[in-house]
């Protein structure tokens, strides 16, 4: 005997469940990942001369007591901070990566140099120590 209503018992298709993340697109930008880094490092070392430089003028027309001694570095690290968040944000939203390589890459090329004048400055010091 044939079933009156052949449809009733055909399998109803799963919906997909939405959990993985969304693909990338093909073409995330215009410009390489290099040109991004060279962007991200140039820009990172142009804003944080702009900060010290231009941390005397607020100090001198927006302040009344004047800053603490800590505050330039402190306000450098949270601009830091906040470019690396900015970053992060391109690559998790648009998947434009280089940004954050370039600015850890001026930021350690900045620790380094410091470190190794630093080291030079010691090097001198205890040298003409020996000499005397």
């Amino acid at each position: 005997m044939a079933d009156p209503n052949p449809e009733a018992k055909r399998p109803i298709p799963a919906e997909p469940i939405d959990y993985a993340a969304p693909a990338q697109r093909a073409n995330p930008g215009y410009i390489p990942v290099k040109g991004r880094m060279a962007i991200g490092c140039l820009g990172y070392i142009l804003l944080s001369v702009l900060w010290f430089v231009g941390l005397p003028y607020f100090e001198r027309q927006w302040t009344i007591n004047g800053l603490p001694p800590w505050a330039g570095v402190a306000g450098w690290g949270a601009m830091t901070v906040a470019l690396l968040g900015i970053a992060l944000w391109l690559r998790v939203k648009f998947g434009y990566k280089g940004y954050g390589y370039g600015i850890l890459s001026a930021f350690g090329a900045a620790a380094l140099l410091l470190f190794g004048l630093f080291l030079l400055v010691l090097a001198i010091c205890g040298y003409a120590a020996a000499r005397r």
